[in-house]
């Protein structure tokens, strides 16, 4: 019998309000438990409403959702202050709490106590949280000792000075053709005296020694798997790359087929023409590697209407140096967005704190230009 401010509801009109209750419960939630508590915060809201026999029903059709809502609101605020404590990290405590609450949607077995459990799901995601940032903060570790093997190669006081922990990194190094060389010159008192002793210019042992450090590190970069930069090459397929890109605008741009000297190409002239019409200069280049001597290079530029335009190089890498063209295609740039003044995307970690949402309605066809 429920009961307030001396307005009675009759045995059965409580037992038809219940099972309208029940009927919403079984169509939304899976625990008996969550069931309990929702019909529990219905009877409540109902008490707080004083509501008479006449309008019961009326009330749990209209409020039902929202009931639920807050129900579950409640406890997401439970999980995510919990963590908070324990993480002290805002940002960390809010997924840990969200991912609490679709635990326990998803839960097939049966929970008897519901907040207990809820705090034992999110105990152990706080636990896994505190792994990550061991593993993160180790990677962090591994990485500024990578940076730091790659910046002793271009430091170091002497050719062949490079460090112990560089080699033992990579032994393969250590036989490397480039590296005995830079420890042949180690053994002269100056580079003045192996350019002499070896009968050329000073500078051009200087040369010589630039492009075998930049042949040990994409070396280096190559052995601990690096795959995209330009980095990955050597001195001279990098300067064998810039020309190849040299050779695919230069034509285009005054109308004419490209000519690709002393490289080669599975397309024809016409179809490389076609890809690159428009291109004047370099904006920027990129390379990643994906295969053994297979890479696949990025070339941006603009138009002479500043539009953007993109293609993709599919290469092959001889060891001579020679590059031929397998494939390449223009790629369609869909739209461009410029931020409006107002509009500040967050970035950090990578994350756009914005729904999918408002980035379409901030892509609004005024943003757009389609090409």
């Amino acid at each position: 019998m429920l009961k307030e401010a001396n307005q009675l509801i009759s045995e059965q009109d409580y037992a038809s309000l219940m099972a309208k209750i029940g009927k919403f419960n079984r169509s939304y939630l899976k625990q008996n438990s969550i069931a309990t508590d929702i019909s529990n915060q219905c009877l409540i809201g109902l008490i707080k409403k004083n509501a008479d026999a006449h309008d019961t029903m009326g009330y749990i059709e209209e409020n039902y959702s929202g009931i639920v809502e807050s129900y579950f609101s409640d406890l997401r605020t439970y999980s995510y202050r919990y963590s908070l404590s324990r993480t002290r990290h805002n940002e960390a405590s809010e997924d840990i709490a969200q991912e609490s609450i679709i635990s326990l949607l998803k839960a097939e077995n049966e929970i008897v106590y519901v907040k207990p459990w809820l705090r034992q799901v999110t105990t152990s995601l706080i636990m896994d949280y505190f792994k990550q940032l061991k593993k993160e903060s180790q990677m962090v570790k591994a990485l500024e000792a990578e940076f730091g093997y790659l910046d002793s190669l271009l430091k170091t006081s002497t050719p062949g000075d490079l460090s112990e922990e560089l080699l033992n990194q990579v032994p393969e190094m250590a036989t490397h053709p480039d590296y005995l060389t830079l420890k042949e010159m180690e053994g002269f008192p100056t580079l003045r005296d192996y350019a002499e002793a070896k009968e050329i210019t000073y500078d051009a042992a200087k040369k010589k020694c630039q492009e075998l450090r930049h042949n040990l590190r994409a070396f280096y970069l190559r052995m601990v798997n690096w795959e995209a930069s330009p980095e990955i090459l050597s001195f001279n397929e990098v300067r064998a790359v810039q020309k190849l890109i040299r050779q695919l605008i230069q034509h285009p741009q005054r109308g004419e087929k490209p000519v690709l000297r002393k490289n080669s190409s599975l397309m024809s002239r016409e179809e490389i023409m076609k890809v690159f019409e428009g291109f004047e200069t370099i904006e920027y280049w990129d390379i990643v590697q994906i295969g053994d001597k297979k890479y696949r290079l990025h070339i941006a530029s603009r138009s002479e209407e500043k539009s953007i335009l993109c293609s993709v190089v599919v290469v092959n890498i001889s060891a001579k140096g020679r590059l031929m063209v397998e494939s390449c295609k223009r790629n369609k740039l869909a739209a461009i967005f410029n931020i409006p003044q107002n509009v500040v995307i967050p970035k950090e970690k990578g994350k756009v704190n914005l729904s999918f949402e408002q980035i379409k309605a901030l892509l609004g066809p005024e943003n757009q230009i389609n090409l």
